[in-house]
């Protein structure tokens, strides 16, 4: 119990002065490493009686995580931090480190500017055309096409895909400068390629023809039959399913890569901010991009709200005027991005190429405060990924949630989190992250025993369920943001968009390993789009018992809590102990590859052959996938 309240516990701060025993000693100066054995620490503020206590260091002063840890300022050290920690041989050693507010930095720029300001349209962009694409899986997949709970998770995947693959941009970005840059080319070449596949998508969608399918009084699509008067006819567009899922995951690859440049940006104005508001960028960043999501659920919603979606409008946009207003909404963007503003890069930062930042790259896995921090974030992942597969049918077919109803749901959703994030910013940052962790999945947790009032046909009105209902990028992005905070305060110069995208690429792996998880689940519980149709109390109880499975894991990850540090001074002082395991280097390596091989092996197989059982499907007859 001891150990379990020790781990939000703030280290202790006092003012303080290091010197050795003996008369002849010299003091220890900020930067420098030394051996300390036998020599003693003044602390006043320890003191009851009124008098500096002292202590051996490594004995009386031993306090949390096995180290020794006190801030303050004295004629010695000079505003540094001193963290002591034990060494092999039972010697002790301690690195003082000088404080950031010390550090010779350039102050931060006027982010709102116009050389600036490209930085937050970018994850503004970034929210839009993410929002959109999840967006725009209810409608078309899920109501148009009728697909499984298994395909609609295929495509969610796809549609991200490229979220793995952040460490190879993260790497290019830092050792491969254009022209002296090592951001801005990046960005805009990845959204050009954004914007060019969404281009030939919209014409694609424009040039492809129509068809006609016919919606039943149930609002589901069937074989068109023209004896039945009940039927509703409608002319689409002719573009294949799997040419829109195609050219969105291109898509995805060009935004992915100019998402990592901004990421690396953002780190880079991080480290120059005043300690005390650092994480403000950073968090701006996010809430940008929540704002993005709002924007792109309101298309969506307002857009999509027709017949042909079930929706209360009389009309809706054609999947091709949708796919233009896609091309419109990163386009808006460029002006921005050319804009922006990027210090060319020192010389000296890139001097050794390749093999100079694998070996920083190298050296920073294999400190022990990054490489936790990397598989806890595999396991927070993995755990927070998991949802209720059937979700999404459920507010389909016994909600009856139009798409309208449905975007306001995911906008009241994305509100919170702008919220959330932008308080987050404001004033939670130096709060204990472990304690955000914990709200954020505590919350996510609550709503799911609400959402058990429509499961159980207690409240099933939409405009009352839209209150009720939040799926798990709540605490998702609240995860996100404190390890965006921690790699702020561990990247090395000169490799921190390698630093970010090892620490959130490997969240990729937790990802994979979490939407398994879901397909494992699906396959457990009887909640095809069938049993849903049928309401019966047994399908009722597979949801609910689907459901407490989830909760189940979605709490597992705080078993690994201790992996995090508390806060930005912790995260700080545990990295500056350079502490180093090969093996936890070596596994973190091996979830980075997963994140590769798994990721997107489970995803195109799924995309290609959604039948299998293996992906969660109900199994494929006597043509093999074909016969799906």
């Amino acid at each position: 119990c001891i150990s379990w309240l020790k781990l939000f516990v703030v280290p202790k701060t006092c003012e303080m002065a290091v010197q050795r025993l003996g008369s002849g000693s010299e003091p220890v100066l900020p930067g420098q490493e030394t051996n300390l054995l036998g020599s003693e620490l003044t602390c006043p503020e320890t003191s009851q009686s009124g008098r500096p206590s002292a202590g051996l260091l490594g004995a009386s002063f031993h306090k949390g995580f096995g180290s020794v840890v006190w801030h303050g300022s004295s004629s010695v050290l000079h505003a540094s931090t001193v963290v002591v920690a034990p060494l092999v041989g039972g010697r002790v050693s301690v690195a003082v480190v000088t404080s950031l507010d010390t550090q010779d930095v350039d102050p931060l720029p006027n982010m709102w500017g116009c050389r600036h300001v490209g930085l937050y349209v970018s994850y503004l962009c970034v929210g839009l055309i993410y929002g959109c694409a999840q967006a725009i899986v209810y409608p078309v997949v899920v109501i148009l096409n009728n697909r499984e709970n298994n395909y609609q998770q295929a495509v969610m995947s796809g549609f991200t895909l490229f979220w793995s693959f952040k460490i190879v941009f993260g790497f290019l970005s830092d050792t491969f400068p254009i022209f002296g840059l090592r951001r801005k080319p990046y960005l805009l070449l990845g959204w050009s390629l954004a914007i060019a596949s969404s281009l030939v998508l919209a014409i694609l969608g424009e040039t492809s023809g129509t068809k006609e399918v016919c919606q039943a009084a149930n609002h589901t699509f069937e074989k068109c039959d023209s004896a039945d008067a009940s039927q509703s006819r409608f002319e689409v567009e002719a573009l294949p399913l799997n040419s829109l899922v195609g050219l969105m995951i291109l898509n995805n690859f060009g935004y992915v890569m100019a998402d990592v440049a901004m990421d690396s940006m953002a780190i880079e104005f991080a480290q120059r901010e005043p300690v005390n508001v650092r994480g403000t960028v950073q968090g701006m960043c996010y809430t940008s991009r929540a704002l993005g999501f709002v924007i792109a659920y309101g298309i969506t919603g307002f857009g999509l709200n027709g017949p042909l979606y079930g929706g209360s409008f009389s009309a809706e946009l054609s999947l091709s005027q949708y796919l233009w207003i896609l091309v419109f909404v990163q386009a808006i963007g460029m002006p921005w991005w050319i804009c922006l503003h990027e210090d060319k890069v020192d010389p000296s930062k890139v001097v050794g190429g390749v093999s100079q930042s694998l070996s920083k790259g190298w050296e920073l896995m294999k400190n022990t405060t990054f490489s936790k921090m990397m598989l806890f974030n595999v396991f927070m992942n993995a755990s927070q990924q998991v949802t209720v597969n059937a979700r999404t049918s459920v507010l389909n077919t016994w909600v009856n949630m139009t798409p309208l109803v449905y975007s306001l749901d995911q906008l009241v959703q994305q509100v919170l989190m702008m919220v959330t994030l932008f308080l987050a910013t404001k004033y939670f940052k130096n709060l204990n992250w472990r304690g955000l962790l914990i709200a954020g999945t505590g919350f996510y947790v609550s709503i799911m025993f609400l959402f058990w009032l429509v499961v159980f046909d207690i409240v099933r009105n939409p405009w009352i369920v839209i209150f009720i209902d939040a799926d798990q990028t709540f605490a998702q992005n609240i995860g996100y943001l404190v390890v965006m905070w921690a790699c702020a305060e561990m990247a090395p110069e000169g490799i921190e968009g390698t630093t970010l995208a090892l620490a959130t690429t490997i969240s990729n792996a937790g990802q994979s390993l979490g939407s398994y998880i879901i397909i494992f689940f699906n396959s457990q519980f009887a909640l095809t789009r069938a049993d849903i149709a049928s309401d019966s109390s047994y399908t009722r109880d597979q949801y609910m018992y689907n459901s407490l499975a989830v909760m189940g894991v979605q709490c597992l990850y705080i078993l690994f809590i201790v992996w995090i540090p508390s806060e930005k001074v912790s995260a700080k002082e545990r990295f500056a102990l350079k502490r180093q395991s090969v093996p936890l280097a070596v596994v973190c390596l091996c979830c980075v590859a997963s994140a590769f091989l798994w990721g997107s092996g489970t995803t195109i197989g799924a995309l290609l052959c959604p039948c299998s059982s293996i992906l969660g499907g109900s199994g494929c007859g006597a043509d093999g996938c074909s016969s799906q």
